[in-house]
């Protein structure tokens, strides 16, 4: 059964596992892994998105606002968000508390553990350029200037669509 999560729980673990494997994690990149693994969450489990708040088309990439409020005393300076840890534990062990937290099939968690992976490792520079040449994201931000805010959202429908079509491309 493919099970719908929390992003602020999902956005915790993303944290955890990069902190775990030694790898960067910024909110601008946090932002960027979070809409990839929506678009192919939706790919791979026949249109069942992963969690229900749809990411707007802001002029730095998609993001998701309930992501940025949390997170957004990082976000000026595009810090590392490196989260404290329970005395006596450390990253790994936390990222599989949070990812067994999570409730959610076998195949989801090899699904998020491949998917971060592939964009976990890529720099923040690449995994934003990936974010901008995304043709939903320029679709919602049709009319609207490179450096004016913009709040609409992206359609999950669209970026099932658009991620299908580079699968079948790809395959």
């Amino acid at each position: 059964m493919i099970k719908m999560i929390r992003i602020e729980d999902y956005a915790k673990f993303v944290i955890y596992y990069m902190n775990a494997n030694g790898l960067f994690i910024g909110p601008h990149k946090l932002q960027k892994i979070l809409y990839f693994t929506q678009a192919w969450h939706l790919v791979n489990f026949n249109q069942h998105p992963l969690f229900e708040e749809q990411p707007e088309a802001w002029m730095n990439g998609p993001n998701y606002r309930s992501i940025y409020n949390i997170y957004k005393k990082y976000w000026t300076r595009n810090k590392d968000i490196i989260p404290p840890l329970e005395e006596g534990k450390d990253y790994a062990d936390t990222c599989k508390e949070l990812m067994m937290g999570l409730g959610i099939s076998t195949e989801q968690e090899a699904f998020i553990n491949e998917l971060l992976q592939e964009y976990g490792t890529m720099t923040n520079g690449m995994i934003i350029y990936l974010s901008h040449v995304d043709k939903p994201w320029n679709e919602t931000r049709e009319g609207i200037g490179v450096l004016d805010s913009c709040i609409r959202k992206i359609s999950f429908e669209r970026m099932y669509e658009c991620n299908l079509a580079k699968y079948k491309k790809d395959a």
